[in-house]
């Protein structure tokens, strides 16, 4: 019985001639996708007093649009050009107001009683009025059937959106799962695919259809006055993120 529970270990503890492979798997990385998103301009000739604008993309940091010598009545219209790399996006755009200047007081506006000066004392902000739409031929104008907002949404209040009614709305969709109800009447942006962002501003109110009208009374209190703002596009990876909606954003948790 010992002899044979020797042997048994013995066997155990030997090694085998048996045939045999090795293959070994080197190198394996883990790498982050990008987003990169892009700003470009497209600015209408269908526009009254003078526009600048700057038509290139990837334009981070740097002014777009420039309206000089508005007067009641006058209107303008251009889109932003919008495009990620990569990676399906949702979009979101967020507007800010810098600064209301005064820049001085002229005769007309002391005879309408506008004597406070100061970086932030304009009114010309009070007269201006935006709206949005899906520039869907990419042409920087708005074209009857495009989708349109100009501030339905609110009670009342159908003839566009005020520079501080923009910035108290804080992140908006441009892009995302609250489709129909987005800018761009999209749910996400597709990867190298340009997009246009429409907008018009009026020096007065919009009617339903988007045409600007002069504004009543007297908007002499104006005269020389300024606005100058920010807009802020955000993307936004659709991956494992089915529900999102921009205004989440305004409510981080």
């Amino acid at each position: 019985m010992a002899m044979i529970v020797f042997a048994g270990a013995v066997a155990a503890g030997a090694t085998g001639a048996f045939f045999s492979d090795t293959e070994t798997s080197t190198g394996n990385t883990f790498t982050a996708g990008e987003i990169d998103l892009s700003i470009g301009s497209q600015f209408s000739s269908a526009s009254n007093g003078n526009g600048l604008f700057t038509p290139a993309a990837d334009n981070d940091g740097r002014t777009l649009y420039t309206f000089d010598d508005l007067k009641p009545g006058d209107s303008g219209q251009g889109s932003f050009q919008v495009s990620v790399t990569s990676n399906e996006s949702y979009l979101c755009a967020r507007s800010t107001v810098d600064g209301m200047p005064e820049n001085t007081i002229n005769e007309a506006e002391t005879d309408a009683l506008d004597t406070t000066d100061g970086p932030n004392e304009g009114e010309l902000q009070n007269y201006l009025q935006f709206a949005i739409f899906n520039d869907a031929n990419g042409n920087g104008a708005f074209d009857t059937g495009e989708p349109l907002n100009v501030n339905q949404d609110l009670p009342g209040d159908g003839n566009g959106f005020t520079a501080q009614e923009m910035a108290a709305a804080g992140w908006i969709p441009a892009a995302d799962t609250t489709f129909p109800n987005t800018w761009l009447i999209q749910t996400s942006l597709t990867p190298d695919t340009t997009y246009n962002a429409g907008f018009m501003y009026c020096f007065g109110n919009f009617d339903s259809n988007g045409a600007c009208l002069m504004p009543a009374g007297s908007q002499d209190n104006a005269q020389t006055d300024g606005l100058s703002g920010s807009i802020e596009f955000q993307a936004i990876q659709t991956r494992n993120n089915p529900d999102f909606q921009c205004t989440s954003l305004n409510n981080p948790v």
